[in-house]
């Protein structure tokens, strides 16, 4: 971005784009009437919009599980490589999530 400066009777004043650029919508959820957070869509009905960070949101939620879904079937009581594996990020994952959270969250 280029800065702008513009000298008017001895005042300085900058020009600048904006700082804050939000994410990219992606696509439109329809929906049958106007919400507080619904968007005008071009045909006339109203959308709500979803954005690049809700999309990738999803994929790597659909992602873990596919991947803990698969590491963690056929369990044993004498655990294999695998499985001690998906054990150790598991017991990780709870560690943090208990410690922000408490025992009780």
């Amino acid at each position: 971005y280029v800065l702008k400066i513009a000298v008017k009777a001895g005042a300085v004043s900058i020009l600048t784009p904006p700082l804050v650029q939000g994410p990219k919508v992606v696509f439109f959820i329809p929906t049958p009437h106007k919400f507080s957070f619904a968007m005008d869509l071009a045909n006339g009905g109203y959308g709500i919009p979803v954005t690049i960070t809700v999309v990738t949101t999803w994929a790597l939620i659909v992602l873990f599980f596919l991947v803990f879904n698969w590491g963690l079937k056929n369990l044993e009581m004498i655990p294999g490589k695998k499985q001690a594996f998906f054990e150790t990020l598991y017991d990780i994952y709870s560690g943090l999530v208990t410690q922000m959270f408490g025992k009780r969250g």
